[in-house]
């Protein structure tokens, strides 16, 4: 009960107050008055003493932040770096000598979908974003593949996690002074990215827990976190790692809601087995999220990126593409150089074997005839230059569907590099705002299902059925209309991500020998 003037309470008779567990009066002066006597009775008698400090809502503030985890190999700063002419630090990362385990990626790669949503999110003293960096990589230094190729380390999945935290309770720290009643969490995140704001996710919800002891080898009286690292109390908060900086730092946050979670193709790849993944990172903990939209890569199929995908109803959604086209990060009209096929072993099927691949790639979309070279016997190659503006169709996907929770900023979306391309490029035949008037159907509007590819045998056969009478003539023509799109969007633009060129970029073949992707958190259905 609160007033910001008096409460009176008058009774002519009895008046009593009961409660089974405590009951709390806050008062500047408090005064009890009654004609004969005032009794006080406790089973542990009545304590008399300084009061404690009275806490109101104008003691408290709410906040709301929005969280965006970059993907692996992705950093902006690391491109600004390269965008800069004038930058030492650029020329020194891509031509400078470097140990074996170091790398530049993040310096050659394009902006992803996380790095333009974090500029569209709205920012105010209480309401503002934090970004960061992908896995494997750090502001100015030199990426780390041994970190990008397990998750872990440094840089990895955790590493970031915590960062975040840290970055989290300064930035609560740098714009109000008082305690935070209710702190409002939207989660983003792409790739490893994905994994990290999911991980996040249970990270700052998990409940307080006990630090463990050193093992036998070791000193037995220092005591470590989950992580590993040490820490000097038993008791270790709510909230893992936020929650022991919030408590160090004195700040109290009284509730966590997280709104939002926005993913672009969740891989999580952590450690060399990847099986224990989704309950070794607690990946389910994003369930916690008011709204959830997941969006995949339909057409990615590396053994080494398998898919985790999310358990809650109508969150996930399945569009063209891999997983760079999904979540951004591919530059524009660059030259795609790749192995599609090597055949080693069987020397005598070997020409047979590459066809069927040449043959089965055709028949797909993927590829024309003319972009296939036969560097050598037991090799083929596909060349093709490709345009990188599809990756603003799940951009804008995004935008759209976490607009009405997340108030992203529509001047931004509507700038020219945001915007979907409303004419052919190049020379395809396909306009891209049509492909994205399909998908937000799908997506948004929930009026159509996913766009699948079917092969021009397999629309034969289904036009055998109409003729028949046995199949609606509507769904054929959504069925041929899709193929078209299709046809056309995969060889202009989007990539192959599967390949023979080297460690991680492998395809995962079923016991057919077709490409196809692993799912970690099979959806039951």
């Amino acid at each position: 009960m609160g007033s910001n003037g008096n409460i009176t309470k008058v009774s002519n008779g009895h008046l009593t107050e009961t409660a089974q567990k405590e009951y709390t009066s806050y008062a500047k002066t408090m005064q009890s008055n009654a004609a004969h006597k005032v009794n006080e009775h406790s089973g542990d008698g009545v304590e008399f003493g300084e009061p404690e400090e009275m806490v109101t809502t104008e003691d408290l503030e709410n906040i709301t932040v929005g969280v965006f985890f970059d993907g692996t190999g992705n950093n902006r700063n690391n491109i600004d770096r390269r965008d800069d002419k004038h930058s030492s630090v650029y020329h020194d990362k891509t031509t400078g000598w470097k140990w074996k385990w170091q790398d530049n990626t993040s310096y050659e790669n394009d902006r992803t979908n996380v790095d333009h949503l974090e500029k569209m999110y709205r920012k105010e003293t209480l309401y503002f974003s934090i970004y960061i960096e992908g896995i494997g990589t750090m502001n100015d230094q030199y990426d780390n593949k041994i970190d990008m190729g397990l998750g872990n380390g440094l840089t990895g999945i955790r590493a970031k996690v915590r960062f975040a935290c840290e970055e989290l309770v300064k930035r609560i720290q740098s714009v109000t002074k008082k305690n935070v009643a209710r702190l409002t969490i939207d989660v983003f995140g792409f790739s490893r990215g994905a994994a990290a704001a999911r991980n996040f996710v249970h990270e700052i919800t998990k409940a307080a827990y006990n630090a463990h002891p050193g093992s036998a080898s070791y000193d037995l009286s220092v005591l470590y976190d989950a992580d590993g690292l040490v820490v000097s109390n038993n008791e270790l908060p709510a909230r893992g790692h936020f929650g022991l900086l919030l408590q160090t730092s004195q700040k109290k946050v009284s509730q966590v809601n997280i709104r939002f979670a926005g993913l672009f193709d969740t891989v999580s790849a952590y450690n060399k087995n990847h099986k224990d993944d989704v309950s070794e990172l607690y990946l389910d903990a994003i369930n916690k999220a008011s709204k959830i939209v997941h969006l995949t890569a339909a057409d990615e199929t590396r053994e080494k990126f398998e898919l985790v995908s999310v358990t809650k109803a109508e969150s996930e959604f399945s569009i063209p593409g891999v997983h760079s086209d999904v979540g951004g990060s591919y530059r524009d009209n660059v030259n795609e150089h790749v192995s599609l096929a090597e055949e080693m072993t069987s020397v005598l099927n070997r020409e047979k074997n590459i066809s069927n691949v040449r043959n089965g790639l055709i028949e797909q979309g993927w590829y024309r005839s003319w972009q296939f070279k036969n560097e050598q016997p037991y090799k083929l190659t596909g060349d093709r230059t490709l345009s990188n503006k599809y990756s603003l169709l799940p951009l804008h996907l995004m935008f759209e569907m976490g607009q009405t929770t997340c108030h992203f900023l529509t001047t931004l979306i509507d700038k020219k590099l945001y915007q979907i391309p409303t004419v052919p490029i190049g020379n395809s035949k396909l306009v891209l705002s049509d492909v994205y008037a399909r998908l937000k159907d799908y997506v948004i509007l929930k009026t159509a299902s996913s766009l699948i590819y079917n092969t021009p045998r397999q629309l034969k056969s289904i036009k055998k059925m109409v003729d028949m009478g046995v199949y609606p003539l509507e769904k054929y023509k959504a069925s041929y209309d899709d193929h078209e799109m299709l046809f056309e969007l995969r060889n202009k633009y989007l990539h192959f991500s599967s390949n023979w060129d080297g460690i991680g970029q492998e395809p995962n073949l079923n016991k057919q020998g077709e490409r196809e992707r692993d799912n970690l958190n099979l959806i039951t259905k």
